[in-house]
């Protein structure tokens, strides 16, 4: 999905490397994605930097363990730039296509903790234990995707109860 977004605003040259995770442009990363597992809970998420100001997050860190690899991002190979907010769009698009969904509108709810009864370990830390119960909080100039995508429509009925989520 991430491939069909990029292509779409312009973008020319983003490729998957064998064995390394990521969208890459040019030897430099532009997109990671996350996939975690426990306690039998899937957690998945994908970062695209988008402008400039996304990359000084890189500074004093090795981007994914990938020592010597540099990070990029689409404005720079882009004409025109493009917001998160704009982008997001054309991510939107793009999971809707590759996953045969429809996203809708939602508001973003987030608590404490970052689960939806306040117990969670922060959403989107690496950090965070299950006992931290100090919420994430982006740098300034970031904005959350889920902000701009929406939220998935589920195709399972609702039965009112959590049970088995």
């Amino acid at each position: 999905a991430i491939l069909l977004a990029l292509d779409s605003v312009g973008v020319k040259g983003a490729v998957r490397e064998d064995d390394v995770t990521g969208i890459w442009i040019g030897g430099k990363k532009v997109a990671a994605l996350g996939v975690k597992v426990r306690r039998w809970i899937t957690m998945h998420g994908l970062a695209v930097n988008v402008d400039q100001k996304s990359l000084g997050n890189f500074d004093g860190i090795v981007p994914c363990g990938l020592v010597g690899k540099d990070v990029t991002c689409i404005n720079d190979h882009l004409e025109h730039p493009i917001t998160v907010p704009e982008f997001a769009v054309h991510m939107r698009k793009a999971l809707e296509k590759i996953f045969k969904i429809e996203l809708v509108d939602c508001p973003l709810v987030e608590t404490a903790g970052g689960g939806a009864d306040g117990t969670g370990s922060g959403v989107g830390r690496s950090d965070a234990s299950d006992s931290d119960p100090t919420p994430y909080q982006p740098p300034e100039h970031t904005s959350s995707f889920l902000e701009h995508l929406g939220q998935v429509k589920s195709a399972w009925p609702d039965t009112g109860d959590d049970a088995g989520t």
